[in-house]
């Protein structure tokens, strides 16, 4: 736990219920409204916090560390966080795109537009959840292996092509995009290895039904995982040439782009809010891919390919970068046993437990 005492530690609460409000959820920053205030066993209040235009199945208990007062001082805060993570979006797509023109695999070149453009998205101009979607996008990596089992997670197709999908979207943060281009886009099918997939189910068991936590910062970090990749792929005699040597390294930092700024958004199941937020707090200037590990860097790829299918990218340039992730997948099979490890994970206390639920 921090060992700053939130506010509301004082005998008078600093919200009310049915106040408006701003909270944080994820990197972003909600309206949201107080509907019911109380004190837990340390005499600490907390708040039942009801996100705007979202379903209330996500309605929570936190303290006041993630909320904040409704006015305009918080409000521009609420901008300037959206717009830096509209920013980081465009830089990750961009990023792998680059890295899959800069690839020449097995005779596959890229003629792929690698313009940065529009990413249509289904969520309302301040970053919420529209009203189709009613709900925030953290729950989606549990979506994905609790109900569908691993077979969503590799988006599992048996004649291992592309899929063109037709999709309705709303008007988007950055502009609107016509259905006619929309359908032309092809999206990526991630294939997770067989050996990796029991990982991601023991990972989803130990936190979701056993209530562990991983231990952080992870023994081997994202950023070592990343670094690694990159100087086996640098020294391999198999990269002959720079242009393959190039793909691989702006893969592998695009593949770290996407985890920093999808992790609290997408990649935490509800019950690793609580240590999310503390991390925050106790490393506020650090990237989140230099605390965790490899167990949350695996779920990044069980939605990594719906992600880029807002890109625009040629079905070429899928080609070729399906083959560069395919590949770095391989790199964390052949070292499951150094980077997958159950001991990892310790029971949460009884009031993490508390806090989370």
């Amino acid at each position: 736990m921090s060992a700053k005492e939130p506010d509301s530690q004082k005998n008078k609460p600093r919200f009310q219920e049915g106040e408006r409000i701003l909270c944080f959820h994820g990197p972003l920053i909600y309206e949201a409204k107080c509907l019911k205030v109380r004190k837990n066993a340390q005499g600490i209040h907390e708040y039942l916090v009801h996100y705007s235009r979202w379903s209330k199945n996500w309605d929570e208990w936190t303290t006041d560390l993630r909320i904040l007062k409704y006015n305009e001082q918080n409000l521009t805060k609420q901008r300037e966080l959206l717009k830096a993570h509209k920013d980081a979006k465009k830089i990750r797509c961009k990023a792998l795109l680059a890295a899959a023109s800069a690839g020449n695999i097995e005779s596959v070149s890229s003629n792929g537009n690698n313009s940065e453009s529009n990413t249509p998205t289904s969520k309302n101009s301040d970053g919420s959840p529209t009203d189709d979607d009613s709900r925030p996008s953290t729950p989606s990596i549990e979506e994905k292996i609790k109900t569908n089992g691993t077979e969503s997670a590799d988006a599992d197709n048996e004649n291992g092509n592309a899929a063109s999908k037709k999709r309705k979207f709303g008007d988007d943060d950055f502009g609107v995009e016509t259905e006619e281009h929309f359908i032309d886009k092809v999206e990526i099918e991630i294939r997770i290895p067989d050996e990796l997939k029991p990982w991601l189910v023991d990972d989803w068991d130990s936190i979701c039904r056993q209530k562990k936590l991983l231990n952080l910062p992870a023994k081997t970090t994202v950023d070592e995982i990343i670094d690694n990749y990159i100087k086996l792929k640098s020294s391999s005699k198999n990269n002959s040439t720079a242009n393959r040597e190039s793909a691989a390294v702006q893969t592998a930092n695009g593949i770290k782009e996407y985890f920093n700024t999808t992790l609290g958004s997408q990649l935490l199941y509800k019950f690793e809010r609580v240590q999310y937020f503390e991390i925050l707090k106790k490393f506020p200037d650090k990237d989140m891919s230099s605390i965790y590990g490899a167990p949350h860097l695996l779920r990044l790829f069980v939605i990594l390919g719906s992600l880029i299918v807002y890109t625009p990218i040629s079905e070429k340039t899928v080609q070729i970068l399906k083959t560069q992730l395919q590949d770095f997948l391989r790199y964390l099979q052949k070292n499951t046993s150094s980077l997958f490890c159950l001991q990892n994970y310790d029971y949460a206390s009884a009031e993490y437990q508390r806090q989370a639920s």
